[in-house]
Parts: structure tokens; C-alpha cells; sequence
């Protein structure tokens, strides 16, 4: 990361200020919205946000280079949330179609419950987990450790077909890549990033897991439970192979002493014609400044404004989470069966993640231009809305389709 030059003037320190609380408050959600995010993580973001340069700006790169590089390795990343979202929805349309196989014992409602559920778990361990992975090996080692994971998961699947047990232990698995995702991808995006990019590549995470979703919903379209487990399968296999070319965060190879390896990564990102001297110099001026102000978590969260941010964050986090829309991903087309909708069920999934990935795609661009609170507020609406028209469907009372543009909201 570049380092940070001190603006002048009691207006600029105080906009500065606030572009950083917001910058930080980003952060923290990206960790607390998945349980067990891992303190080590919590605390480099926490050093980097309270560093002695305080509110500050990034230089860039002494000439101009190529941002195609950047897109890549942030696209590339990415594609494991891609996976992410493959994992989340795989239940709506495979539940269904596990019922109709023949040769195998339907699952009971108790049973497709924890098959759904153990998603969730394995998440929680991903995250710390992949964290010490990220920490201990490097950001292109958590993110290449992902698709493996993945792939074990729905392998899993397709061979022991629909076997409770098997899909809990795959399920459980499959939990870890989206846990770890969470945590690893921003970071890496964060760290090999030009300043004037990172805001719009921060958003692709989210574009990610929407897209992600869709595509399940469009192959479980085809009705068949091995075919779905088969093309959710190489998804994860191609991110894993793609990955491979990417560069390894600069950040990460200057903090563990391997300099030609970090002025090389650095080349990649920025192209072949660019002069990074300059922003390597300030990055490892900056990561040396750093890793010397040891600070421990307890002087970090004796800071108000830290403590606020956390505090906004988790529950940024919670609300999302409570707002019901891992439940709505897992159970999908059970939903719109429930609700009695007078066009087919797998058009309706398909019509969700549409739009789905459209919004995630109108809030990128113009979240800096309405402001996040706005966005916030039309969210909570959102999944109100849904569960009261989902309440007056079950009293028999006659309703326009509406869950299908609310559902999709909440995520």
C-alpha cells in the first residue's frame, strides 16, 4: 500500500477524515459480516486506518500505468465468490430434483434444514481460519486454497448421491470457501489496487456472489441433480487454474522480506511501462513504519471512533444476516412454491437472481452518488415488504406477485 502524505487545512483533515471512517467502517463489514472473522485480520486493517500518518491521502504511481492488470487480478480474485454464491443457492434447485431421483430416499424436513444450515457453520470456521492462512502464507495461497475446498464439496455430492450424511459433511465443507472468501478477497483487491480504482473494485465482491447465485438458477433449470453438481463443479476448478497467473499482493511479499518478488508483483499490476520505484518505496516505507508500531487490540479499542465504527459495522452485518436472505438463497424455489405464483417456479429463481445481480450492479455505480444510508434504508424496506406479502399469501388474501424485485433487496 502506498504511503500516506498528511493534507493541510482544518476542512480538507476533516472531509479526509470522514472518506476514512467510511473507508474503515467498509472494511470492518466486509469481516463481521461473516462470524469469526479472525482478530488478525481485524487488527492489520485497524493499524492501517490509525497509522501515525492519520487522515491522509495515497500518492500514485510516479507514471501512469495500465489499470488492466488491476481489473484482472481483482476479477480473478473474485471468481471465488463467484464459487461463493454457486454454494449458497445450490439447495434451491437441488432440493427439488433430489426428491424426484429415483433409487434414493427422499430427505426430511429436518434434514434439508441442517443440509442448508451446515453451509452457514463451515463459514464460520473458513473465516478465521483462511484468515491465519492469509496472514501465515500470503493472500494468493488463502485464495488458491478456496477452489480445492470448493471442488471436495461437490464432488462429495455427485458421488454418494444424496446420502444425508455425505451432504452434511459436503455441505459443512462447502461453507469454508464462502467464510474465507469474506475475508481474503477485499483485502487482496485493497492491497493491489491503485487509490483511484478501489472504491469501484470494491464493489465486485457482491457482483460476484449475485452472478454467482444466478448461474445455479439458470442450470437447475435443466432439471437434473448430477448435470447442476457437474457445471456448479467446474466453476470452482477453472478459478482455481486461472488464479494460478496471478501475482501475489505486494503489501504481503515486502512485510515477509522478499523485495525483487514484491518490485515484480508491483510491475505486473501497474504494467511493464510504468516507473513504480516511487510506490514501491512509500509501500515498503509504509509497511516498515507499520509493522514497528506494534499496537495490541485492547489500545486499538480504547478509541471511540474505532469502537464506533465496529459497533456500525457488526451491525450492518447482523441486519443483513437477520434480515432472512441466507434463508431466501437456500430455499428459493420452495419459496415461490409456497406462494403460489402463476408462472413456473425455475423462471421465477431465474428472474430473482436477474435481479439480483442488477442491483448489486446499479448499487456499485451509484452508491457514491446517493450515499449508503439511502441504499440502507431501501433494503430494510425491501425484505418487510416481502415477508408481509409472503404473510397475506399463507391468510389466502389476493396480492400481485411482489416478492420477486423485494427478495432479491436484502442481499
Amino acid at each position: 500500500m502506498p504511503q500516506l502524505t498528511v493534507n493541510g487545512g482544518s476542512t480538507e483533515r476533516h472531509l479526509t477524515r470522514r472518506s476514512h471512517f467510511d473507508e474503515m467502517a467498509e472494511l470492518c463489514f466486509s469481516l463481521f459480516s461473516t462470524p469469526s472473522s479472525g482478530a488478525s485480520c481485524l487488527r492489520t486493517l485497524l493499524k492501517r486506518w490509525m497509522s501515525q500518518e492519520g487522515v491522509a491521502k495515497e500518492k500514485g504511481p510516479t507514471a501512469r500505468g495500465s489499470k488492466i492488470p488491476q481489473y484482472a487480478a481483482s476479477l480473478a480474485a473474485t471468481l471465488s465468490a463467484f464459487t461463493g454464491g454457486i454454494l449458497m443457492v445450490w439447495t434451491s434447485p437441488a432440493m427439488p430434483l433430489l426428491h424426484k431421483m429415483a433409487g434414493t430416499t427422499p430427505l426430511t424436513t429436518e434434514q434439508e434444514s441442517w443440509v442448508s444450515s451446515l453451509l452457514a457453520l463451515g463459514a464460520c470456521v473458513g473465516a478465521p481460519l483462511i484468515g491465519y492462512v492469509m496472514s501465515r502464507f500470503g493472500r494468493k495461497w488463502a485464495i488458491l486454497t478456496l477452489g480445492p475446498t470448493a471442488v471436495t464439496s461437490l464432488v462429495i455430492i455427485l458421488v454418494t448421491s444424496g446420502s444425508p450424511w455425505w451432504l452434511y459433511v459436503s455441505r459443512l465443507l462447502g461453507g469454508v470457501p464462502i467464510g474465507g472468501v469474506v475475508i481474503v478477497a477485499p483485502i487482496y483487491v485493497a492491497e493491489i489496487a491503485e487509490y483511484s480504482i478501489r472504491g469501484e473494485l470494491s464493489g465486485l465482491m457482491e457482483i460476484m456472489f449475485c452472478a454467482g447465485g444466478l448461474y445455479t438458477y439458470i442450470v437447475g433449470a435443466c432439471e437434473n441433480y448430477y448435470i447442476l453438481t457437474g457445471a456448479c463443479l467446474i466453476v470452482p476448478a477453472v478459478c482455481f487454474i486461472i488464479f494460478l497467473w496471478m501475482p501475489e499482493s505486494p503489501h504481503y511479499l515486502i512485510a515477509t522480506h522478499q523485495r525483487t518478488k514484491a518490485v515484480s508483483s508491483l510491475q505486473w499490476l501497474r504494467g511493464k511501462d510504468c516507473d513504480v520505484s516511487e510506490e514501491f518505496n512509500n509501500l515498503e516505507k509504509f509497511v516498515e513504519e507499520t509493522t514497528l508500531d506494534k499496537v495490541s487490540m485492547r489500545d486499538l479499542l480504547s478509541s471511540a471512533v474505532t469502537r464506533k465504527a465496529i459497533f456500525i459495522s457488526s451491525g450492518l452485518g447482523a441486519f443483513q444476516q437477520l434480515s432472512g436472505i441466507s434463508v431466501v438463497q437456500f430455499y428459493t424455489e420452495a419459496i415461490f412454491v409456497s406462494v403460489g405464483v402463476a408462472i413456473s417456479s425455475r423462471v421465477c429463481t431465474i428472474m430473482f437472481g436477474i435481479v439480483m445481480v442488477v442491483t448489486a450492479l446499479v448499487c456499485a455505480k451509484i452508491v457514491d452518488k446517493v450515499g449508503r444510508k439511502i441504499l440502507l434504508l431501501i433494503s430494510g424496506v425491501s425484505p418487510v415488504s416481502t415477508w408481509a406479502c409472503i404473510y397475506i399469501s399463507k391468510r389466502r388474501v389476493t396480492m400481485l406477485d411482489l416478492p420477486l424485485g423485494c427478495l432479491s433487496s436484502a442481499s
